[in-house]
């Protein structure tokens, strides 16, 4: 996805993801079905991800911007690629990557994005993320995580 900082220098933030991350957890802190998302999407959910450090790169046009990469639960991506609820799922992982970009760079981020059609942005591929307590299941104990999958 791509949207801009506060100054309007492009931001894009990649969305990847891996079986490592937890799925969406309801308010008793469980992870819910396959059912529950398709029925109820994510918006009172608890939605484990992880945010890797900004990379600096440089877009088509040979101008500076900024790449993050957000890591999420394929059930969550796929339903945000693909379905019935596929606009809604873009909106709400389109938020939620924003404001924990936002987090991560430090500056507020336009909340108006654009789905992208276009390759990973700032690498080859993305980098492997560190184990985050919580985040993770737990059940694997690999530091860190191996590289995600990206998505698009």
């Amino acid at each position: 996805m791509k949207t801009q900082d506060e100054k309007g220098n492009k931001v894009f933030i990649n969305v990847v993801c891996h079986e490592l991350v937890k799925r969406p957890l309801n308010a008793q802190m469980k992870e819910v079905d396959d059912d529950h998302l398709d029925t109820r999407g994510i918006s009172n959910l608890r939605v484990p991800l992880d945010v890797s450090p900004p990379k600096n790169i440089v877009d088509k046009n040979g101008a500076s911007a900024v790449a993050c990469d957000v890591i999420l639960h394929p059930s969550v991506v796929t339903r945000a690629m693909m379905g019935r609820s596929t606009h809604l799922y873009q909106s709400e992982v389109g938020r939620l990557a924003i404001s924990w970009v936002e987090k991560e760079i430090g500056c507020k981020l336009r909340t108006d994005f654009k789905i992208i059609k276009s390759q990973y942005k700032g690498g080859d591929k993305p980098d492997a993320f560190p184990f985050v307590e919580g985040a993770w299941d737990s059940s694997y104990t690999t530091t860190p995580a191996p590289p995600p999958s990206p998505v698009g």
